[in-house]
């Protein structure tokens, strides 16, 4: 498996020509990667036939969310999927994972 991180449509046509099976599409490279635009992810998934993962994280910066945040990346969950994406990446640094299923019980049955 050959995986290429792509900060748009066009790399991730590039990666694609150079041999990638999978791209994570994120924007935000210098603060580590973020969610891309809804139009970023719906134009690549036209562009490409290989598999599309896109990150998902709503700030630079820690991995520790906010309610709020969660929130967000839920509903940037929903919208990745329905634009076309394969998979969704992200990072999370909690205490249990109880925490992470209490507060994400959905996110496994979103990608369905």
């Amino acid at each position: 498996m050959f995986e290429i991180c792509a900060n748009s449509a066009e790399s991730c046509v590039a990666a694609q020509q150079g041999g990638a099976h999978r791209v994570e599409l994120c924007a935000g490279m210098p603060e580590g990667g973020t969610t891309p635009s809804l139009g970023e992810i719906k134009v690549a998934r036209k562009l490409i036939d290989i598999r599309l993962h896109v990150i998902i994280r709503p700030r630079g910066g820690d991995f520790l969310y906010t309610p709020s945040e969660l929130e967000i990346m839920e509903e940037d969950i929903r919208a990745a999927r329905q634009a076309g994406a394969d998979g969704v990446v992200s990072i999370f640094f909690w205490a249990t994972s109880a925490l992470i299923h209490a507060l994400f019980p959905t996110v496994p049955t979103m990608m369905a």
